[in-house]
């Protein structure tokens, strides 16, 4: 596994995965798991301990949370579903505007098809973390999902004025939807 650093990027795994994970992209060519991006903190590998220190019960900071939520986003790029979920849910407990663990809970909820949780832990996430590009493209999926073409299109439109190349691509396909479903009306 390449070294798993905070913040999310999305990536293509391999053909032969059986079990799609996140990064919402709605075309055929959608990759399979959302992993960590490279960036500037470490985070410990997936599977490691973390120290005593990181416990929700250690009453709890923001570099805790931080941390937890790393540490979240490695066990989800692992895989280990349950794992990151109890991670991201701990950096919540310690930090409830965590926008990594709010992230990371929409990105699971997303998978599992709860695309109305995943819009609203998404929100929250953009709420917390408002120029943040990528935030605001999962954003857009999830309110695409849900048929929320409107809120969509502000979602990934904020994501193509943060600089997110995507997001035009989002953004024609809402409008080729659209499209679609007024020559059905005619």
């Amino acid at each position: 596994m390449p070294n798993a650093q905070h913040a999310t990027a999305e990536v293509e795994a391999a053909s032969t995965s059986s079990k799609p994970s996140s990064p919402h992209k709605m075309s055929s060519e959608r990759p399979r798991k959302r992993v960590p991006e490279v960036g500037a903190q470490p985070v410990l590998a997936p599977g490691e301990l973390a120290p005593a220190s990181v416990d929700a019960r250690s009453g709890g900071d923001s570099e805790s949370s931080i941390e937890l939520a790393e540490m979240g986003s490695a066990a989800l790029a692992a895989g280990k579903r349950r794992e990151a979920e109890s991670l991201f849910h701990r950096a919540l407990g310690l930090d409830h505007g965590n926008a990594a663990a709010l992230i990371g809970l929409s990105d699971l909820e997303f998978d599992r098809g709860s695309y109305l949780r995943a819009a609203d832990f998404a929100d929250k996430a953009v709420l917390a973390a408002p120029r943040n590009g990528v935030y605001q493209m999962r954003l857009g999926d999830a309110y695409f999902k849900l048929l929320k073409y409107s809120a969509a299109r502000r979602a990934y439109e904020r994501a193509k004025e943060l600089g997110i190349a995507e997001a035009e691509d989002r953004l024609a396909k809402i409008e080729s939807r659209l499209r679609r479903s007024l020559a059905r009306h005619d």
